[in-house]
């Protein structure tokens, strides 16, 4: 996958339509097999050896098996994260029933390369579809530091577009749905900027 990647996003010969359809064969036959069965509906943190590695690397990760640490590959230029947008479709279909704690994980490393106002649909369903499916996971949310980083993205986009402070913002509805499920499994940093978010809305209001 990395060198599927490389031929891509470093214009080595693969066009978008190759590399969409050569991801998805992977993806597809990654859903497929029993590794991704048995880890689909863990809580906890920690992931197979085996095929831990195969499922970062579908979120443009690299995985170290030893240290248990993920990152990102893709660059913060127009020959990585800006070229991205078409593969997130893919990524989001495979959190609908892949492993949330992992995912999400990965899923703030690739957003967290270069955070813009352009991802912040996928962020919004990829966090709703986590906080729903493991809504009390105190350990993922909380002391691993999930909710603030997703918390902190949000932050960032509220900060750079002005109008996600208009309530009437399309998907203002989502994201106060995101922040307040965090503050109910106890995010502190969620509160704070739903606060935020809720004295802006007033100021707009009485203006």
């Amino acid at each position: 996958m990395p060198a599927i990647d490389r031929a891509y996003f470093d214009g080595l010969g693969l066009d978008l339509d190759q590399a969409l359809r050569l991801r998805a064969l992977v993806a597809d036959r990654l859903v497929r097999c029993a590794g991704w069965e048995r880890e689909s509906n863990q809580s906890g943190l920690s992931i197979g050896r085996r095929i831990a590695p195969a499922i970062a690397v579908l979120f443009f990760n690299f995985y170290n098996p030893i240290t248990g640490v993920s990152s990102c590959y893709l660059r913060p230029t127009s020959d990585g994260i800006d070229r991205v947008d078409p593969f997130l479709p893919k990524l989001t279909q495979l959190m609908d029933d892949g492993p949330v704690p992992f995912c999400g994980l990965l899923t703030m490393n690739l957003v967290e390369v270069s955070p813009r106002p352009a991802h912040l649909t996928f962020v919004l369903s990829s966090a709703l579809t986590w906080l729903r499916r493991q809504p009390t996971n105190t350990l993922l949310w909380v002391d691993t530091g999930l909710g603030a980083r997703v918390t902190k993205w949000l932050r960032s986009m509220f900060e750079a577009d002005a109008a996600l402070r208009n309530p009437s913002h399309p998907l203002r509805a989502q994201m106060d749905d995101v922040l307040a499920r965090l503050v109910q499994v106890g995010v502190a940093e969620a509160h704070s900027v739903e606060a935020l978010l809720a004295a802006q809305t007033g100021r707009i209001a009485g203006s």
